[in-house]
Order: C-alpha cells, then structure tokens, then sequence
C-alpha cells in the first residue's frame, strides 16, 4: 500500500470516526437525559411520600392541608428545575470542551499528513526539511 492509499484510508476513517462520535454523543445526550427525569420523578415521589408520612405520624387528613402541601411541593419542584438547569449547563460545557480536544486531534492528524505531503516536494533545502519534520512530530506530540 502506498502512502496516497494510506491517505486515503486515514481520510476514509476519520470521516467514519467523526460519525461514530456523533452517534455516542447523541446517545450520551439521551441517557442523560432520561437519567435526570427518572431522578426528577423520583425526588418528587419522596416529597410527596414525605408529607404523607408526616400526616399519618402526627394523626392528620390530607384534604386538610392538600393546598399548603401542593404549594409545598410546587417550590421543591421549582428548586429542582434551577438545578436541573446548572446540571445542563455543567454538561454542555463538559461536552464542549471533549469536542474541542477531539477537533484539535483531528487538526493536528490533518497537518501531519499536509506536513507529509509537503515533505515530498523535492524543492526543500536541508534546513527546510528538519523544520518540517519538526513540525510533524510537534503535530504528533501535541494534545
């Protein structure tokens, strides 16, 4: 296999990799998600189920004090949403900052192979040369 070949496939792969990273991400997205409802309802079953304990302990009708705990219940609720909403915020910005490394892998994969190809060009002194392959391993090192 020749290098074009090679260049090929590397471009080939990288295409289906960036695919591939799409589908995790959207997946990732949808377990979260349905994580954060499931724990959302669950939160507002223990409220609830905690007012009604309170009222069998202390000998009490529910249709008494039904608005006071609805009331209640609706400020736990609203309290939930805004930390739902710093939890969104967090993951958004965690996912941010993966996609950034992930693009800047893909950059530095793409000047390794342009810094290949350039390397090839019979028109370079010595000196051209080493900075260039200094370069590629810049590229290769780089995080």
């Amino acid at each position: 296999m020749d290098e074009i070949q090679i260049f090929e496939k590397l471009n080939e792969n990288m295409q289906n990799l960036e695919n591939v990273e799409n589908e995790i991400s959207m997946l990732q997205l949808a377990i979260y998600q349905k994580n954060i409802e499931k724990l959302k309802e669950c939160k507002l079953n223990e409220i609830r189920e905690f007012f009604e304990q309170q009222l069998r302990f202390y000998n009490q009708k529910s249709e008494k004090y039904e608005v006071e705990i609805e009331k209640n219940i609706n400020k736990y609720k609203e309290q939930l949403e805004k930390l739902i909403y710093v939890y969104d915020n967090l993951y958004i910005n965690i996912f941010k900052i993966m996609q950034n490394a992930m693009n800047n892998q893909k950059i530095a994969i793409a000047n390794i192979v342009t810094l290949t190809e350039k390397l090839k060009e019979k028109t370079h002194n010595d000196e051209e040369i080493q900075e260039i392959k200094n370069m590629i391993m810049a590229c290769a090192q780089k995080n």
